[in-house]
């Protein structure tokens, strides 16, 4: 389902069951943002499965790449400061079965 935040940009909002379960997969602002040390970045699958997460800069430059298998349901990516070692705009892409959604973070001294 897409909604529209106080700019009138699309932003995706995600139902769940009542059992908790996600119908679809949805990729989650990272927490905290902007951030310094760590930062989480949330997901919901649908099933198990392979994740892939790419963080770059506006200029393409890769600074991390992984893939991991999270089970059904929603699951955290931790990312320390250390794993990517500059300050500045970076985008998150999470690639997940056919799907691929990616937000902007920011990281501060």
């Amino acid at each position: 389902m897409l909604g529209f935040d106080k700019e009138l940009e699309d932003s995706r909002i995600q139902l769940r069951s009542s059992t908790g379960v996600a119908t679809e997969f949805v990729l989650l602002q990272n927490e905290p943002n902007p951030w310094s040390t760590t930062t989480s970045i949330g997901m919901l699958l649908p099933h198990k499965g392979e994740v892939m997460l790419t963080i770059y800069d506006a200029t393409g430059k890769i600074y991390y790449k992984e893939e991991k298998t999270f089970n059904k349901g929603y699951n955290e990516w931790m990312i320390e400061k250390t794993q990517i070692e500059s300050n500045g705009v970076y985008y998150y892409q999470v690639d997940f079965d056919t799907n691929t959604q990616t937000r902007k973070m920011v990281i501060l001294k």
